[in-house]
């Protein structure tokens, strides 16, 4: 509109438009669940009455809803918003004065001052109406002394009644502007910015009236205070004085006055808002009220107030300084842009979204880590770092006061282009509280604090640099590797103390600067940075994480790395993904969900982290690489990432996986130096570390089983994948079928029959990968008869404190009572039927290898035990264990059985209890029968699970169906002749509970004959080589 419109001398009309929108304007609100139309402003009005409120805000986005044709007051009121602003406290007082007297309440101070001043004030007129009826001759001194009363309380200004703060918010289609482009012609509009806020001061009392009392003629004086300096008044100018001719003297009251809380800000505009070349722009902001610490330096804030003068000449004191002014924003309203991680409130849905994707663990790690800019390519184990430096680690503060940070500091150290400060800029601005800096244009005073004095108070404070600003968040500091060492040393307190001390100036104080320190740097002759790392070991020790991250030439990978690029350059958006990625803002959301969670480390776990963190000592100690530091900092950086994993999960304990993440991070942040100092330009030799880890694991019970959810945590925690163990395994076995004649290839000689050295032909040329593993399994059969030598084949001086022995004990006692329980109930229930016994005998068989193979080796009967023995899978200690244990399961069998049939089978003689008996044979045939099936059934087992020539699918999958269909088989030949046993314990367990004992030494000793033969045949015929055949793929076994 034209805006000559808008003006306008007489404000009245605009006053009665104000007044009429306090009255009248309405809005639907919801309440309980109902949608009720309320008057907005009048019923803020009697809460600002029954002292309820203090604020009344007043959006010009409401006046437009009441009345669309008042755009012309909207736009007078940006442009004039001092003017308006008294308006509308003129049009509230008007509805206050009528709303206050229908409201009865407690008086506060405000009243009981007001109360006495209106006394004060009708005895003083009585008085000098009293003197004037003299004088004058009025007959009615009553009519004067109220006239003169209403004049005095007109005279109290308006202010000092007030209990409440008028604010006039902008409208919302208001776009803030940035600090350069505020100008001289927005001087008294209303207005609204973006900025940082990088000052602030102690909130301090403001007068905003004062009040004087004269000493002579006791009258009281007012003075509202407008700007940020007054001149008090020295004379009294009441009609007393004045008639006296006399100059009383004034004292200021201080709980006669009113003042209002202050707060004076410093913000600067954004980095991206400052044009290259230039100088960020500054400019004050002054808080009142409630409005004042609302906000905290560091923090992104977006302003609307009034952009007024102020005058910095302070007089004439200097030349021209009452010409100077300067300016500042009166403000009205603040939000800030991020908040912190405490301030944020989750909707039910994005609750319910968190707590699903909690519950998901590993799955959720890798989404959020993944949503961390996924435009660019790569860097997944650096994202998942940068992850967990956001959420940080659980705080310990100590009763003594010692304080143990969570906070995690992370270096990113690398070739040129390798998006170190691109990952920096993105973690900036995702962080609640992000501050970027570059080291080559930091100092020491701007990271820490620099001491200056304050334009409107005149006090010497501190302005907080880039680490104060950045507490309780993230400073990321670029190119850190430029900075002088003298500025470098200034965050060492920082990043492990997490404070400032300063003494400067008179000041001496220490500041908290509780933040995260995300670094990055280059190498000092810009690449290889394995020989240029230049850091101290006191910064490099103060470092949870530091990642090396080098710029090989791949090409499968240089392709990958193209193609992604080009399409975000070509679409503006990564490509898709095959996680999840989530928005920054349900980031920052799910951290602060996180955060409120504070794991600990539980008692079982502490032998593990010790043992890791030893074991990281004595590999740097073996290692050549210089700027590797594992010291008691590392032992706490590994706890702050673990709890920070357990934090992801909201999870209150930490994990056995979770040190297990930690440790293959601190892995994998350097392994790329690691390996090229092992290497030197060869191929790295990722299987043939595998599999030494492998064999340490196997070095304390070389004959005990290695289940592979005891290796993956291993493997994981060097910094090597799940994919890259299986592709280990999957070698081994391939390799493992032609290792005696690869063995010979490599050697290249061998000694004949008599003892004289002959040269073979010259080996095939072989492939790299072939040459370290043929060095692993020469060496690996050296070992194997070292440590025999050194344990035994009877037992291991740490076996019988293995957890392992006892949970497969406990195994062999469940597998053999089933296979028991079922065994006799066929007896008794179809003693004649041949079929159903066979057919009962092979499927519960097969039920209980699949259930227990991987937990014991289901071996289940003492021939099976004995002969496990025999073939090098188990020491003697374990077989005697388990024979005993499988004895004391059929024992237990018996009384079950006996629960769960009918009496007249219980008591029948005939059956005895279920108990193997010869049907008519001489002891001798007997012996024979059960020896034969007996070495039918441990020939087949062995075959088919201790061969290394089977395949995979064989031992695992096809051996219980074919060991099971051998049971039935032995049950059809033998069971009139003797029972068909084979199973010495479960005859055992008939025979103490019915004490039939006739012929029972002929189970036993054809058990043992039939393994010990099966077992010295495979080992001749089938088996070859016993060395490098697991015991945790040991036997499937039978009844």
């Amino acid at each position: 509109m034209d805006p000559s419109k808008a003006k306008s001398f007489d404000y009245e009309p605009d006053l009665k438009r104000c007044k009429e929108f306090l009255e009248k304007f309405g809005t639907i609100v919801e309440e309980d669940g109902i949608h009720n139309f309320v008057y907005k402003y009048e019923r803020i009005l009697r809460e600002v009455a029954e002292r309820r409120r203090r604020v009344i805000e007043i959006s010009l986005d409401d006046i437009i809803e009441y009345q669309s044709s008042w755009s012309d007051l909207v736009y007078s009121i940006e442009k004039n918003a001092v003017r308006f602003n008294a308006l509308f406290c003129k049009a509230v007082d008007d509805i206050l004065s009528v709303t206050e007297t229908q409201i009865q309440g407690e008086d506060d101070v405000v009243d009981i001052l007001w109360r006495h001043r209106q006394l004060r004030a009708e005895e003083f007129a009585a008085q000098r109406a009293q003197e004037e009826v003299q004088e004058s001759g009025v007959k009615d001194p009553r009519q004067a002394a109220k006239q003169m009363a209403a004049e005095l309380a007109r005279n109290f200004p308006e202010e000092l009644r007030r209990r409440y703060e008028l604010r006039l918010l902008p409208r919302s289609s208001t776009k803030p502007k940035i600090v350069r482009d505020v100008k001289a012609g927005d001087i008294g509009r209303l207005i609204k910015i973006k900025a940082i806020v990088t000052r602030a001061t102690e909130v301090q009392p403001r007068v905003r009236v004062a009040t004087y009392s004269c000493e002579e003629c006791g009258h009281e004086l007012y003075q509202e205070v407008v700007g940020a300096a007054f001149m008090p008044i020295s004379r009294c100018l009441s009609a007393v004085c004045v008639a006296n001719r006399t100059s009383g003297k004034l004292s200021m009251q201080s709980r006669g006055s009113k003042f209002q809380k202050f707060q004076s800000l410093r913000v600067q505009e954004l980095a991206e808002h400052v044009p290259v070349g230039h100088i960020p722009r500054t400019i004050s902001v002054h808080l009142t009220g409630e409005l004042t610490r609302t906000c905290t330096p560091g923090e992104i804030v977006t302003i609307s107030g009034i952009f007024l003068p102020l005058n910095a000449g302070g007089g004439f004191r200097g030349h021209g300084g009452a010409m100077l002014s300067d300016t500042f924003i009166d403000a009205t309203s603040m939000v800030r842009f991020k908040k912190s991680y405490t301030s944020y409130d989750v909707s039910s849905v994005d609750q319910e979204t968190i707590l699903s994707l909690a519950a998901q663990g590993e799955k959720a790690y890798s989404s959020l880590a993944g949503s961390i800019a996924p435009e660019i390519f790569g860097h997944t184990d650096v994202k998942k770092a940068l992850l967990l430096l956001m959420v940080g680690g659980s705080e310990r503060k100590l009763p003594g006061g010692m304080k143990i940070r969570g906070d995690i500091n992370v270096c990113l150290m690398g070739d040129p282009g390798v998006a170190k400060s691109q990952l920096l800029k993105h973690i900036s601005t995702v962080a609640p509280r992000g501050v970027y800096t570059s080291g080559k244009g930091s100092s020491g005073v701007g990271l820490t604090a620099a001491v200056l004095r304050d334009p409107v108070t005149g006090d010497l404070v501190l302005e907080g640099g880039s680490l104060v600003l950045a507490d309780k968040g993230i400073c990321c500091i670029d190119e850190f590797d430029k900075m002088e060492d003298s500025d470098r040393t200034a965050i060492h307190e920082v990043m492990e103390q997490q404070t400032i001390s300063i003494a400067k100036a008179g000041i001496t104080t220490t500041l908290n600067a509780r933040t995260s320190i995300l670094a990055a740097a280059n190498p000092a002759f810009g690449r290889s940075p394995s020989e240029n790392i230049n850091l101290p070991a006191a910064l490099l020790s103060r470092f949870d994480l530091m990642f090396v991250l080098l710029d090989k030439p791949d090409l499968e990978y240089d392709t990958a790395l193209a193609e992604h690029v080009s399409f975000v350059h070509r679409n503006g958006h990564h490509p898709p993904l095959e996680i999840e990625v989530f928005s920054p803002e349900f980031l920052r959301t799910y951290i602060s969900q996180a955060r409120k969670f504070m794991p600990v480390v539980p008692r079982g776990l502490t032998e593990y982290i010790v043992s890791a963190y030893t074991n990281m000592r004595r590999v740097e100690s073996e290692s050549s690489v210089e700027f590797s530091y594992t010291t008691a900092r590392t032992l706490l950086g590994i706890l702050r990432l673990s709890t920070a994993l357990a934090r992801i999960r909201f999870d209150e304990e930490v994990r056995e996986s979770d040190v297990s993440e930690a440790l293959r991070l601190m892995h994998a942040s350097k392994s790329s130096l690691y390996e090229q100092e092992k290497n030197k330009g060869n191929r790295v030799d990722v299987t043939g570390d595998i599999y030494g880890i492998i064999r340490i694991m196997a070095q304390p019970n070389p004959r005990a089983p290695i289940m592979y959810e005891q290796i993956l945590p291993k493997v994981v925690a060097k910094g090597y994948t799940q994919q890259q163990l299986d592709t280990c395994l999957d070698d081994y076995e391939r390799l493992d079928n032609e290792e005696q004649l690869l063995r010979r290839i490599y050697e290249g000689h061998t000694l004949t029959p008599d003892h004289h050295e002959t040269t073979k032909p010259a080996p095939p040329q072989m492939s790299k990968e072939e040459i370290p593993l043929l060095e692993k399994l020469n060496s690996n059969g050296q070992n194997d008869v070292e440590r025999e030598e050194e344990f035994g084949w009877i037992y291991s001086r740490t076996e019988l404190t293995d957890a392992r022995l006892w949970r497969a004990t406990l195994a062999e006692l469940m597998g053999t009572f089933l296979l028991v329980v079922v065994s006799i109930i066929s007896n008794l229930l179809h003693h004649d039927d041949i079929m159903t016994r066979a057919a009962m005998m092979g499927l519960i068989n097969i039920c209980v290898v699949f259930t227990f193979e991987e937990i014991s080796g289901a071996q289940l009967s003492p021939p099976v035990s004995w002969g496990t023995f025999l073939a090098g899978k188990q020491s003697l200690l374990r077989a005697v264990v388990f024979t005993l244990t499988q004895m004391l399961a059929a024992v237990l069998a018996v009384p079950a059985v006996m629960a769960l049939v009918t009496p007249d089978l219980r008591h029948d003689d005939e059956y005895k209890l279920g108990a193997t008996m010869l049907q008519g044979i001489s002891p001798a045939r007997g012996l024979l029968v059960e020896s034969a099936i007996t070495f039918f059934f441990i020939f087949v087992d062995f075959s088919l699970t201790l061969n290394p020539v089977q395949p995979i699918i064989v031992t695992k999958l096809a051996a219980p169906f074919v060991i099971s269909s051998v049971m039935s088989i032995n049950t059809f030949y033998a069971l009139n002749l003797t029972g068909a046993c084979s199973n010495p314990a479960r005859s055992f367990g008939s025979a103490v509970w019915s004490g039939y004992w006739k012929d029972h030494w002929v189970y036993w000793l054809a058990g043992f004959l039939g393994s010990s033969v099966a077992t010295l045949l495979f080992r001749a015929f089938v088996h070859g080589n016993d060395n490098k055949t697991s015991s945790s793929q040991g036997s499937i076994n039978n009844k």
